[in-house]
């Protein structure tokens, strides 16, 4: 739950305003290093630690939350999962596109269901 701050906007009022920003800024860190050795301006290897990384990093702010809401949660956990298998997938585009397509489908399905 957000609420209004006294000076620099909205802030979480569960208390987590800094662990959010900590999660953001390490998957921010790890996205901008995927695209960097995408990019070729690192080792190409790179990517295959920073883009499951990103997601990982995603995958562990959402664990923390939603306890309450067992269903939705499982949806929401499981739907990370299987992007970060397409994810995986995806790093051998000609071997695993198939296999990356269909969890990316399976994990949109299962956002579909959490939110719905």
């Amino acid at each position: 739950m957000l609420e209004k701050g006294r000076s620099s906007g909205y802030t979480a009022s569960n208390g987590h305003h800094g662990l959010i920003s900590a999660y953001a800024w390490f998957a921010f860190a790890a996205g901008a290093l995927c695209i960097a050795s995408a990019m070729h301006l690192m080792p190409s290897w790179l990517v295959f630690v920073f883009k499951p990384l990103t997601t990982l990093v995603i995958i562990a702010y959402a664990w923390q939350y939603g306890v309450g809401q067992s269903r939705q949660r499982t949806f929401v956990i499981a739907g990370l999962m299987l992007s970060l298998a397409g994810d995986v997938f995806l790093l051998w585009p000609q071997e695993g596109f198939l296999f990356g397509l269909v969890s990316f489908l399976l994990a949109h399905l299962l956002y579909i269901c959490a939110f719905c």
